[in-house]
C-alpha cells in the first residue's frame, strides 16, 4: 500500500493512523506539497518502479488531480486503485484545473477521468 498525503500535519497524522491500523499490510507514506510538481512526479515514478498499484490519498482535490496527472507523466500503467480521504467536491475529477494544466497541459478533466476510472 502506498499512502500519499498532503504535507499538512492534519493529513499526515491521518496517514499515520491508517498505517498503524493495518500493521500487517506493509505501507509507505509519501508526503507532498501541491506546489512541487517535480516532487509529485518523482513519487509516482518511484511507485511505478516498485510496481505499486494501490494508492491511498489524503488531501484536497487540487493535489489529488496533480497526483493523478503525475501518474500519467511518470508513465504509470492505467488501472491503479485509487482510494481517498479529504475534501472533494462532486465530480472533482471532471474539472479542468488551470494550475495542474500549467505543469501538465494535456491533463484536463477528460484525461483525469480516464486515469481515475
Amino acid at each position: 500500500l502506498s499512502i500519499i498525503t498532503d504535507s499538512s500535519l492534519t493529513y499526515f497524522q491521518q496517514a499515520e493512523l491508517l498505517q498503524l491500523a493495518i500493521p500487517e499490510l506493509p505501507s509507505t507514506i509519501h508526503s507532498v506539497s501541491a506546489n512541487q510538481w517535480t516532487a509529485i512526479v518523482d513519487v509516482m515514478t518511484q511507485l511505478k518502479s516498485q510496481k505499486r498499484r494501490i494508492i491511498y490519498f489524503f488531501g484536497g482535490e487540487h493535489l489529488y488531480r496533480r497526483v493523478i496527472c503525475a501518474s500519467n507523466t511518470a508513465e504509470t500503467l492505467k488501472g491503479l486503485t485509487w482510494i481517498s480521504e479529504g475534501i472533494l467536491s462532486t465530480s472533482w475529477w471532471m474539472e479542468n484545473d488551470a494550475e495542474v494544466m500549467a505543469d501538465a497541459p494535456a491533463c484536463d478533466g477528460t484525461m483525469i477521468t480516464d486515469l481515475y476510472s
